[in-house]
C-alpha cells in the first residue's frame, strides 16, 4: 500500500490487451500466515503486511471493522522510446537574511536511443518568469545520473500561515532530443530555512514557531481513494481554526502529493510518519528491504515541498514495547536506524525524529521530546506542562444533525426511558446504537462529563460530552500556552489535537466529523490557538494572563470583571493598560484586591488595541457547569452587510447557531460558534453557505428562547 507497483509488460501487448487485477483476501492471508517461535503472540498480525493497520481493526470505522482491498490510486500505462526520466528531487540550502538559496537538482533516468539527447532543468518565479535554465548532453545509451547546482539571490521567502506569504517556485526538468520534448517533470518549491534546536523548538527564516495544530487521519475510510475536494475543504477549516501544522499519522494511509501541495499553499508546516503503528514490526531480511523502499520512494517524492519539516519513523511502536515488553528486546528497533540513514542521504536538511512519541527517561516522559496526552486513561507524572503535545484528546459524539443521520431508526437513537447515568464504573453514557459507532470511548475517556447535569435527551447528551470535550481543550491549552509559573518562561513549544478528521461515521475524537461539521470542541481549539490570548490561571488565587505568539508586541487596555449572572450586573471591574511582548506570555495582574464572590459568577476579561478593536476576550468559572445557576436569555439576531450582529439580554452561555435551508441542515460553516456573551457585548459574525438565502437560529445551552434570523447575503 505504500510503495508502487511498476511492471515492464513489452513482451505482454498484443493487438488487443486487457489489464485484469486478481485480489485475494488479506484477512484470510494473514490467518493463515505462519509466523515465527520468536515473533508469535509479541507483533500483531496486521504488522506482516504492509496495509494499513486501521484496515483490521474499528479504531478509525465501523465495527467490527472493514478490510477493503483493490486498486486505490491511477493506473498508468507508460510508454518510452527514446528516454525516462525517473525521478527528479531537490535540495535547497537558504540564507533567509541575504535572500538568497543554493538549490541541487539531482536527476536519475534512463536513455535508450544512440542520437543525443539532452536533460534540462529550469527554475521560474512565482510568477511565471524564467530565472535559470541549464541543459547537459546525453551522448550515449544507459542509465544516467544529473546534478545542476545553482545559486539564486533575491528570493521571495517561503513563510507558515500567519507569520507571511507563500509564495512557490517552478522547477521543470525535461528530456529533450532534436529540440523535441519527450517527458517533463514539474515540482513546486518554497525557499525557507528551517532551524532545530532541542525539546521541539524551531525556527523558520529566523522566526521562533510554535507548533499549533492536528492529527490528520485518512480522510475517507470506505474506499481510500483521495477526494480533492473534500480533502481541501479539511484543510481550508484547519487554517480557519489558526493552526499551523498537521501530522500525517503513521497508523494511517499515503496522501498523495495533491495534500502537500494544498499544505504548500496554505502555509500548513507537515509533519510526516513512515507507516508503523502501535507496537513492533518484523525486522527480517525480507521486511528491511521493502521498508527501505518504501521510505526512498516516499523521502524522494514528498521531501522538496516546503511544508515538509519533519520525518518521524511512525506512532507509539516504542512505547508500546515500552508498556508490554518492558526489559525485553525490541523488535524492530532497526528499523528506524535505517529511515534516519536514508534521511540523511536524501534529505539532510529536514528532521528525522525515532518515533512519537519519544525523549526522556521513558518514552511518554512530558519533561523531553513529544507527549501523547491519553491522561484520562493513563496516569503520567508532569503531564501538565510538557515540551510539546503531539496527541492530546478526549472523546465526545459528533453534532445533533450528523449523529441523527448515521442513526436514521428513531428507536435506536434514543431508546424509550434511556437515561444517561452512571453509578458504577461499568456503565456506559450511550445508548446501545451509539457504542456501535464508537472507537473506545469508556465513559471516562469523556471526562469531565461529571462536571455537568445529566441528560435526559440526545440533544443534552451530545451537549454534554461536547463541552466536556472543549472545556478539556481549553483547560489544556490555555495552560501549556501560559506556561508555569510567573518568573519560568514558556515551555510547551505546540499541541497537536488528536485528531482532525474522522475516518468514517463515529464517535470518537474528531474536531470535524465524517461530513466535516464542527462541533464545539473544533471552536473551542480555534479560539485556544489564537496568536493573542487572554486566560484565567486559577489555583492558589485568580491571575490573568497575556500570551503573544506574534513577533510584534502588543500593547491596549485590559477589562477584567466579576459578573453576576442571576442578577444580571457588574459586581466589579478594573480596567488598565498593559503590553504583551512578541513571542512571550505574561502574567498581567489578579483579582487579590475583590478576593471574595458568590461562586456562581462569570469572570470576564477582554483586551482592545489602542483604537477599541478588541483582540481577544474569555470567559472562566470557579464553579463547574452543573452547580451553576444560567438565564434564560433571549437572543437578538440582525443582519449587517453580510455579518451576523448577536446580543443578549442576559448573560448567554454556550450559543450555538445553525443554519435550516428548505429542510437542510449541513453544510453552514460560521466564523465563530459555541460561544458565550455578555449582556453589554455584541458579536459579528460571518456564514460560510452555498446559497444566498436561508435561516440561521441561534440558542444559548440553558435557555428556552430560540431566535430566528432569515439571512439574505448582500453580495
Amino acid at each position: 500500500m505504500y510503495y508502487p507497483f511498476r511492471c515492464d509488460i513489452t513482451d505482454r501487448i498484443k493487438e488487443n490487451n486487457c489489464l485484469l487485477f486478481y485480489f485475494k483476501s488479506p484477512v484470510t492471508y494473514l490467518e493463515n500466515y505462519e509466523e515465527p517461535k520468536e515473533w508469535k503472540g509479541v507483533i500483531p498480525k496486521s504488522h506482516y503486511i504492509r496495509k494499513a493497520t486501521h484496515d483490521y481493526a474499528d479504531f478509525l470505522g465501523i465495527k467490527p471493522y472493514f478490510c477493503p482491498v483493490g486498486v486505490f490510486d491511477s493506473v498508468e500505462l507508460l510508454e518510452y522510446s527514446t528516454g525516462c526520466l525517473q525521478q527528479f528531487r531537490i535540495e535547497n540550502d537558504v540564507n533567509w537574511k541575504n535572500r538568497t538559496a543554493d538549490i541541487k537538482i539531482h536527476t536519475e533516468g534512463e536513455w535508450f536511443a544512440d542520437k543525443c539527447g539532452q536533460i534540462c532543468a529550469s527554475l521560474l518565479t512565482p510568477d511565471g518568469t524564467m530565472i535559470r535554465q541549464e541543459k547537459k548532453e546525453l551522448s550515449a545509451s544507459g542509465k544516467f545520473a544529473g546534478e545542476f547546482n545553482w545559486m539564486v539571490e533575491d528570493i521571495e521567502l517561503w513563510w507558515p500561515v500567519g507569520y507571511g506569504g507563500q509564495p512557490l517556485y517552478t522547477v521543470i526538468v525535461s528530456l529533450e532530443t532534436e529540440g523535441i520534448c519527450l517527458e517533463s517533470q514539474i515540482k513546486k518549491v518554497g525557499f525557507r530555512k528551517i532551524q532545530y534546536g532541542d525539546n521541539f523548538r524551531f525556527w523558520i527564516n529566523g522566526e521562533k514557531i510554535r507548533l499549533w495544530g492536528a492529527n490528520l487521519v485518512p480522510v475517507d475510510g470506505i474506499t481510500h481513494c483521495f477526494n480533492q475536494e473534500r480533502t481541501e475543504k479539511l484543510l481550508r477549516l484547519a487554517v480557519e481554526a489558526n493552526m499551523n501544522c498537521l501530522r500525517l499519522w503513521g497508523g494511517g494511509e499515503p496522501f498523495p502529493e495533491d495534500v502537500y501541495d494544498m499544505a504548500d499553499r496554505m502555509g500548513i508546516l507537515i509533519w510526516t510518519e513512515f507507516f508503523h503503528n502501535y507496537g513492533m514490526f518484523p525486522d527480517s531480511q525480507e521486511f528491511m528491504i521493502l521498508y527501505e523502499k518504501e521510505a526512498r520512494y516516499l523521502v524522494e517524492k514528498f521531501s522538496h515541498h516546503a511544508a515538509v519539516f519533519l520525518w518521524c519513523g511512525g506512532n507509539e511502536c516504542q512505547m508500546t514495547a515500552e508498556l508490554l515488553q518492558s526489559g525485553k528486546r525490541y523488535i524492530g528497533e532497526k528499523i528506524f536506524h535505517m529511515y534516519s540513514d536514508v534521511l540523511k542521504e536524501l534529505a539532510p536538511d529536514l528532521l528525522y525524529y525515532e518515533n512519537s512519541p519519544s525523549g526522556g527517561e521513558f518514552y511518554n516522559d512530558p519533561r523531553k521530546g513529544d507527549m501523547h496526552g491519553w491522561n484520562n486513561i493513563w496516569y503520567v507524572p508532569y503531564e501538565k506542562y510538557p515540551v510539546f503535545f503531539s496527541e492530546n484528546s478526549r472523546v465526545s459524539p459528533p453534532v445533533y444533525r450528523s449523529l441523527k443521520k448515521y442513526i436514521p431508526d428513531s428507536n435506536e437513537f434514543w431508546p424509550e426511558g434511556f437515561l444517561s447515568r452512571r453509578t458504577r464504573f461499568s456503565d456506559e453514557l450511550f445508548p446501545p446504537a451509539w457504542m456501535k459507532l464508537t472507537g473506545g470511548p469508556e465513559s471516562y475517556r469523556c471526562s469531565p462529563v461529571e462536571e455537568f447535569y445529566d441528560a435526559d435527551t440526545p440533544e443534552k447528551l451530545i451537549y454534554v460530552c461536547q463541552a466536556a470535550h472543549a472545556l478539556s481543550m481549553k483547560r489544556y491549552g490555555e495552560r501549556i500556552k501560559r506556561g508555569k509559573g510567573k518568573e519560568e518562561k514558556i515551555k510547551c513549544q505546540g499541541e497537536l489535537i488528536w485528531k482532525l478528521n474522522d475516518t468514517w461515521p463515529q464517535i470518537y475524537c474528531g474536531l470535524l466529523d465524517y461530513d466535516l461539521e464542527p462541533g464545539q470542541t473544533y471552536f473551542a481549539v480555534k479560539r485556544v490557538f489564537e496568536k493573542v490570548q487572554i486566560s484565567f490561571n486559577m489555583e492558589e488565587h485568580i491571575e490573568i494572563w497575556g500570551v503573544n505568539d506574534l513577533r510584534e508586541a502588543q500593547s491596549g487596555v485590559l477589562t477584567v470583571c466579576v459578573f453576576n449572572m442571576e442578577e444580571n450586573r457588574i459586581l466589579y471591574q478594573k480596567e488598565m493598560e498593559v503590553e504583551l511582548p512578541g513571542k512571550d506570555s505574561r502574567f498581567l495582574t489578579d483579582l487579590d484586591e475583590y478576593p471574595m464572590f458568590l461562586r456562581t459568577c462569570v469572570l470576564y476579561a477582554c483586551l482592545k488595541d489602542r483604537n477599541g478593536i478588541i483582540l481577544c476576550r474569555n470567559y472562566d468559572f470557579v464553579e463547574i457547569e452543573r452547580n451553576l445557576p444560567y438565564p434564560d436569555a433571549v437572543i437578538c439576531l440582525e443582519q449587517e452587510g453580510d455579518e451576523i450582529i448577536i446580543k443578549t439580554d442576559k448573560f448567554a452561555h454556550n450559543i450555538e447557531l445553525s443554519g435550516l435551508d428548505d429542510g437542510n441542515e449541513m453544510g453552514f460553516v460560521f466564523e465563530d460558534n459555541y460561544f458565550n456573551l455578555m449582556p453589554f457585548e455584541t458579536r459579528k459574525i460571518k456564514v460560510r453557505y452555498e446559497k444566498k438565502e436561508f435561516d440561521i437560529m441561534a440558542r444559548s445551552a440553558y435557555s428556552a428562547q430560540e431566535t430566528k434570523l432569515h439571512y439574505k447575503r448582500r453580495k
